[in-house]
């Protein structure tokens, strides 16, 4: 089975429509029908939208499953923006396995982000860079080469000292 096929079989057992989908994705219905007759290949960063939606990990669409190799263009990757923080997601849940994803970012000297808490276990990696790393209540200096493995359901935040590039792996606990 293609991926166009299980995009429709697993969009139709969810009850959703083509325009349905391609709303909650921010494709256009046409995308949606491309994909599903196959006259389209959808991007690694869309398929892992059309598989977070519709609340699968994104192996469910590829092809083999025992596939030995994955090539993720740096176009095809899914970039967020917000309050400083810049990331690049490498390989969302699901492609390595579906609690796992793979992350890069980079914050600004004196940027911050702010206390908070997850259900996630995070392992990052310092690749360029200083920061302070705040958690459950201790100071944990880094820079280049170190790392940090912590669960994220204690208080924990980010104070950078130098520009900041690292890797992120997430483990989600759900």
């Amino acid at each position: 089975m293609d991926v166009g096929n299980r995009v429709r079989t697993l969009r139709k057992n969810a009850k959703l429509t083509m325009k349905q989908l391609a709303d909650l994705v921010g494709v256009s219905n046409t995308t949606i029908h491309r994909i599903e007759t196959g006259q389209q290949s959808p991007s690694v960063a869309l398929l892992s939208l059309i598989a977070q939606n519709l609340g699968h990990p994104i192996t469910r669409f590829l092809n083999e499953p025992t596939q030995d190799i994955h090539v993720l263009n740096h176009e095809d990757g899914v970039f967020v923006d917000s309050a400083g923080l810049q990331l690049r997601l490498l390989v969302p849940y699901g492609m390595v396995a579906d609690e796992i994803s793979i992350s890069t970012g980079q914050l600004r000297k004196s940027d911050r982000i702010a206390f908070h808490r997850n259900k996630e276990v995070e392992f990052s990696y310092v690749t360029k860079g200083k920061c302070i790393f705040h958690y459950d209540g201790k100071p944990h200096p880094l820079g280049p080469k170190d790392a940090v493995l912590f669960s994220g359901k204690k208080l924990h935040a980010v104070e950078v000292l130098e520009d900041l590039e690292f890797l992120a792996v997430m483990f989600n606990k759900s």
